[in-house]
């Protein structure tokens, strides 16, 4: 499934440009056309929206925490009109190694399957709603394409294993709430939908009710994560296009999962970590993640996973894989 600490930044109560029209009507002579306000904000709003994606993630103000500097650069970035920001990180790892891959759901006659594939995720995110009923909540559509490709498997035509497609609706809110030492500035509520697109005995998906609580304390940031599986009907038979491909996914993935990340200097350490919570047929995983500085452009990412689920064609099957790679957009 990847890792999952989404950070869900919500904007100002209005956009930078109408901010900059505001105070440049305060200012403006008789003569001043609105056609020339506009032109004057949009060329302020284009430099600042290019200073803050070349902002360095490795260098905060004074007492500003990575998970507030997320928020801060986020927000800047959708003051413009068209405001499509990384929801998850963005990475490619050129060599996996998986100790057991799952060869059950292919014929191994059409396609044996190798040990070592290319794995990598986009994720994006988009407001669809300017804040409402106060300056700090809005409502968010993503999307996230995770894959994974037997790129080196050339005598089988190297193709895609699998494919999961994730979107979802969410809506953020700003809480800035405390407890003990922590602080609880962002919450989050919403629908997703997970799926392979696959047909048949390969298909795999499954509709949640998703809530997250992220919480930080300086370097440190945790994201508290639950859903609801929405229920389907029981499949007819294998082939039936409709009813549940998985009724027993909540086994393997459980109810929720739990997000951590530490920021050191500039490297970044990641875990997520999902148990069923079932004492006698306990099922979980973990995924861990080191990213370091490779330049201005790109991060070195090491990535590990043991467990079930990593994803929705093997979520019943243990998976034990490391992968190493580049990530383009950071969690943090």
């Amino acid at each position: 499934m990847g890792f999952t600490l989404v950070m869900m930044a919500a904007a100002p109560l209005a956009t930078e440009q109408q901010q900059c029209l505001l105070q440049a009507l305060e200012t403006a002579t008789a003569d001043t056309t609105v056609a020339q306000l506009r032109q004057q904000c949009a060329e302020t709003v284009d430099s600042s929206t290019v200073v803050a994606a070349r902002h360095d993630p490795n260098v905060r103000e004074p007492h500003e925490s990575a998970l507030e500097q997320r928020i801060e650069d986020e927000q800047r970035l959708m003051g413009s009109d068209f405001s499509l920001t990384a929801h998850r990180n963005n990475y490619i790892l050129p060599f996996t190694y998986n100790d057991t891959p799952n060869q059950a759901p292919f014929d191994p006659d059409e396609l044996p399957l190798q040990r070592s594939e290319i794995k990598f995720q986009f994720s994006f995110k988009l407001p669809l709603t300017v804040p409402l009923f106060s300056d700090s909540g809005r409502l968010f559509f993503a999307y996230t394409n995770q894959s994974w490709w037997q790129a080196y498997n050339t005598d089988h035509s190297a193709p895609f294993r699998e494919t999961n497609h994730e979107p979802e609706l969410f809506w953020a809110q700003k809480v800035d709430w405390t407890l003990g030492d922590w602080k609880l500035p962002v919450v989050g509520f919403g629908i997703n939908h997970q799926s392979n697109g696959q047909n048949g005995d390969k298909s795999r998906s499954w509709n949640r009710l998703v809530g997250t609580a992220v919480f930080e304390q300086g370097d440190w940031t945790v994201a508290a994560t639950g859903w609801y599986r929405l229920p389907e009907d029981e499949k007819q038979s294998p082939q039936d296009t409709r009813g549940d491909d998985n009724p027993d996914i909540t086994d393997y993935l459980g109810y929720g999962e739990l997000g951590v990340i530490y920021k050191y200097q500039e490297h970044t350490f990641m875990g997520q970590f999902r148990n069923n919570l079932d004492v006698k047929d306990n099922r979980g995983s973990a995924e861990l993640g080191w990213t370091f500085p490779l330049g201005n452009k790109v991060r070195g990412y090491v990535q590990y996973f043991y467990g079930y689920g990593e994803s929705l064609i093997d979520y019943n099957v243990k998976t034990n894989r490391i992968g190493v790679g580049l990530e383009m957009t950071p969690i943090l």
